[in-house]
Parts: structure tokens; sequence; C-alpha cells
């Protein structure tokens, strides 16, 4: 077999005057006519593609946008968690204090002093 490179049409146009039967531009139409439909199809399919793609990154894009939203609300919740914990260990040194001047004073009297403070302490507690 040959390897030279063939130039031009391969199916030149006849010569004048030469026949062409009509059954091989019948089946060259068809053939002609059958590429151009699988063009059309393939056309579409690469249109729906695109579309879908198109599709995709906006989905990508949405999703992306809910992520960073979801990573500031749990940057604020730490930041209130922290806030939180601080409060709560410095309620516990007020409590301990108390507590500590509670043990100290005589049982026998009806009032204590810090009574005020344990109750603020407390209703502190609750609200966090």
């Amino acid at each position: 077999p040959s390897t030279a490179t063939i130039e031009g049409p391969s199916f030149p146009f006849p010569a004048p005057g030469l026949h062409v039967p009509p059954t091989v531009i019948e089946d060259l139409s068809t053939c002609l006519g059958n590429l151009e439909y699988r063009h059309r199809v393939l056309m579409r399919k690469m249109e729906e593609v695109s579309d879908a793609e198109v599709a995709a990154n906006i989905a990508i894009g949405e999703i992306h946008l809910r992520v960073a939203t979801l990573g500031e609300q749990v940057y604020v919740m730490e930041s209130q968690a922290v806030q939180v914990v601080s409060g709560l260990k410095e309620i516990e040194t007020r409590v301990q204090l108390v507590e500590s001047r509670v043990d100290t004073y005589s049982s026998g009297q009806m009032a204590l002093p810090g009574q005020d403070e344990i109750v603020g302490l407390s209703q502190q507690v609750h609200t966090l």
C-alpha cells in the first residue's frame, strides 16, 4: 500500500460527459443526509453538556457561598463559646470566694455575708 497523501476531494467532480448512475447519486445523498443528521445530534448533545456544565458551576458557586456563610457562623459561635467559658470561670471564682466566706462565718446567724452575691451569681449562671 502507498503512504502518499492524497490531495483534493475524495470524490472529484466527474468529467463533463461522464455518466454517473442515479443510484450512486442517491447513495451519496443518503450518506450526506445521515452525516448532516448525526452532526445536528452531536451539536445538540454538545449544547446539553454545555448547559449542564453551566448549571453545575452555578450549583458549586452556591455551595461555596453556603460553606463560607457557615464558616462565619461557626467563627461567631466559637467566639461566643469563649466568652461563655470566660464568664463561667469568673463566676466559679466568685462562688468559691463566697463559699470560703460562708465556711468561715459562724453557722448560728440567719443572714450570711455575700448571700446577695450568691443569688446574683446564680442568676448569671442561669442566664448563660
